[in-house]
């Protein structure tokens, strides 16, 4: 099957990663899921059909419908619908009732109809036009550097002027396989009337889609709902085909990852289950900038991976000869730095780290340094059993597990004392801006004022 990106001339490839992961998410937490029947094999192949004309009607074509669309809620929507499909027609008209109304001049046939089926929609270009450009891409409302723009060619106007050289005019048409059963043509070039109208009013088709959207019951992302946990996995996907600039870098088949990315997510069993299987899905990019989070609410700070449902060791940990090595502790913690970890809850510490580190994207060394910040990461309130070495002997140490303090990026827990400020080196001061206080700082000002070189420490950890 060809595997076709619209990462073109009309596309830059600017994306800093730093992605809502979750997308619908909800959140996470150990609770069941609501079991649904076994996964079917059409039933993925359906939905990766539908996952890549979402993608491709969403960014790439350039109709007034698109823009009044909630492609948040189309995207539970469409999942719905195209998970009812249970053979290549009924999916062929699921995608039509879909995308028809936001897209018109849209057209799907069977793969290898030869001329059949195939309807001239070539856009009359004589006259002004319309397409995308993208800079990176522009998700929330949330200010952010880059952005996508419907261009009118010729239009200097600061609204409609290109953001960049380049665009989709000598390849108007996109025709591309979306899965085994099905191909589409698609415009990525429109006509556009003096007022800027792609088609002079709104499709006749959109007022009904649109009440459909309405009452599309995804609200807050509830995950018992298969068809919310598809459209998380349908846009993060998508960003990441169309928008990641490193795949040949990384040396992954990002095609490649969208079947088994889908069938997770429907066999789910709790949220957890399905918030590691998009960890697992951004950890194929091996980018250090892709981390999950979930914004709870309006009021509360997006949360980084589970940190709101999860207890902790409170421990800092290294990789030391191989070895899982304490490095410090928590006060009153019953761990002593030089404790080499053995098994968590039974299982070897090597496996309980290895797991951790599937879900973490990036180089290897920093898989390792973000998965050891949450080691033995578990339930609040659990007891688990931490088995250590120490002094030659094996102790088995109780743990129940609060909130857990360490950091996704970093953990907290000081490896040595540092001192507030101090004089390291003749002429030479140390300022340690987390624990220095205006009084101390002005009590050795005549001394800094005086210094060779002063070192002013604002690292994150102090570390």
């Amino acid at each position: 099957m060809t595997s076709f990106s619209l990462s073109g001339p009309f596309t830059r490839l600017r994306l800093g990663l730093a992605i809502c992961a979750a997308l619908l998410a909800g959140g996470a937490g150990g609770w069941a899921l609501v079991a649904g029947p076994a996964v079917t094999d059409d039933e993925v192949e359906a939905l990766a059909a539908y996952a890549r004309l979402y993608g491709y009607v969403r960014w790439f074509h350039p109709s007034d419908e698109g823009a009044e669309v909630d492609w948040e809620r189309l995207a539970v929507l469409g999942a719905a619908e195209v998970r009812r499909a249970r053979e290549a027609g009924e999916l062929q008209t699921a995608l039509v009732n879909v995308f028809q109304p936001i897209a018109p001049t849209l057209t799907l046939r069977p793969i290898g109809a030869g001329g059949a089926g195939w309807p001239d929609n070539r856009p009359k270009l004589e006259g002004r036009v319309t397409y995308w450009q993208h800079r990176g891409v522009k998700l929330g409302s949330r200010p952010s550097p880059y952005l996508g723009r419907r261009v009118i060619a010729g239009d200097e106007s600061k609204e409609r002027k290109p953001l960049f050289e380049g665009s989709p005019l000598a390849a108007p048409i996109l025709v591309a396989a979306l899965n085994r059963d099905l191909e589409v043509r698609l415009p990525l070039v429109l006509p556009v009337d003096q007022a800027n109208r792609t088609s002079g009013t709104l499709a006749a088709s959109l007022p009904a889609l649109q009440e459909r959207l309405a009452t599309c019951e995804y609200v807050n992302g509830d995950l018992n709902d298969p068809a919310v946990r598809v459209a998380g996995v349908v846009i993060l996907w998508n960003v990441m085909q169309h928008f990641f600039p490193y795949h040949a870098e990384a040396g992954v088949d990002w095609m490649a990852q969208l079947r088994p990315a889908l069938r997770a997510a429907l066999e789910a069993e709790t949220p957890d289950d399905y918030r590691d299987g998009l960890c697992r899905l951004v950890a194929r990019l091996q980018d250090g900038h892709g981390v999950y989070y979930a914004e709870l609410s309006e009021q509360r700070a997006p949360v980084h991976e589970h940190a709101q449902t999860a207890g902790g060791l409170p421990i800092r940990l290294a990789m030391v000869d191989e070895r899982i090595v304490v490095t410090a502790v928590r006060e009153a913690a019953t761990f002593v730095p030089g404790d080499v970890i053995l098994t968590v809850g039974g299982v070897p510490a090597r496996e309980v780290l290895a797991a951790r580190e599937e879900l973490v994207s990036g180089s290897p060394h920093l898989r390792r340094y973000r998965a050891l910040n949450r080691f033995g990461q578990g339930p609040i309130g659990a007891t688990i059993e931490v088995t250590v070495e120490r002094d030659g002997a094996r102790v088995t140490i109780p743990v129940t597990l609060e909130a857990d303090k360490r950091g996704y990026f970093f953990n907290p827990m000081p490896e040595f004392e540092l001192p507030t400020l101090a004089e390291v080196a003749p002429g030479i001061f140390y300022v340690n801006l987390v624990t220095c206080t205006k009084a101390d700082y002005e009590a050795r000002l005549n001394d800094l004022a005086q210094a060779r070189g002063v070192i002013f420490d604002w690292r994150w950890d102090g570390q």
